[in-house]
């Protein structure tokens, strides 16, 4: 017989060096795993960390760095910046409308308040009330467009508002809109003029300047147009409306 007690004191040297080997081998997986992991979700938890303080303050001017790694989380992380300038933008477009209407309401109902005041404040007189109540229906009138202009605003930019399409002659749009606002350009002395592509100065004369089209917002856009041409032009200043059209297009300026 020969003794084995050098092999077997080999094979268990081994063991414990494959032991040891093998655990170093797991140890170090699991920590490069834990890093790689963290590192592929840090930018997520940067992302989750600019979202709880929009959710917390309600400030949308808080941004994500990027890595400049050019990976798809980098891409995703200016696409949710792209998104907040978005919001911000929007939500700014929103306070300055919301100012500007109720600088707007405020004036006329200012004065519907105190011309009711006024009536309720002197004698009793048929013929006062009447002309109070008057003055109080046509400042309604004022607050139901600003309204219902805000209400028009609002559709378009959601994407709800339903056009009416139809064949839409842009010479009669612009007819409209000069007839009302004819007495303004006459009494601010501004010279009011309608120039076709045939040249006569007369709105109808152009019967091919055809579109399809809302006729209601087409005339709003003409009236727009024409009350601001006419709000920033000088006493004795000439304002121009040009229609025009061809084989692809019709023109309005």
């Amino acid at each position: 017989g020969k003794s084995t007690e050098a092999r077997e004191a080999l094979l268990a040297r081994f063991r414990a060096a494959l032991g040891l080997v093998t655990l170093s081998i797991v140890v170090i997986a699991l920590t490069g795993g834990w890093l790689v992991t963290q590192s592929a979700l840090f930018p997520i938890r940067r992302l989750t960390q600019a979202v709880r303080q929009i959710i917390r303050t309600g400030r949308t001017n808080a941004r994500v760095p990027l890595a400049g790694t050019g990976d798809a989380l980098d891409e995703l992380t200016a696409l949710f910046n792209a998104m907040l300038d978005k919001i911000e933008g929007l939500v700014a477009a929103m306070r300055h409308s919301l100012d500007n209407v109720s600088h707007d309401l405020r004036t006329p109902l200012t004065r519907l308040r105190g011309t009711a005041e006024i009536a309720l404040a002197g004698p009793p007189d048929v013929e006062r009330y009447r002309e109070a109540l008057a003055d109080c229906v046509e400042e309604s009138d004022r607050v139901l467009v600003m309204l219902n202009t805000l209400m028009d605003i609002s559709e378009a930019e959601s994407g709800a508002m339903q056009l009416q399409r139809e064949p839409v002659a842009l010479g009669d749009v612009v007819a409209r809109a000069t007839d009302l606002y004819r007495e303004v350009a006459d009494a601010k002395g501004v010279a009011m003029v309608v120039r076709t592509g045939t040249g006569p100065e007369d709105a109808t004369a152009q019967p091919d300047a055809i579109v399809m089209g809302d006729r209601t917002r087409l005339e709003q856009v003409a009236a727009n147009l024409i009350d601001n041409a006419l709000k920033y032009t000088p006493s004795g200043g000439r304002v121009e409306i040009e229609i025009g059209a061809d084989d692809q297009s019709a023109m309005l300026r």
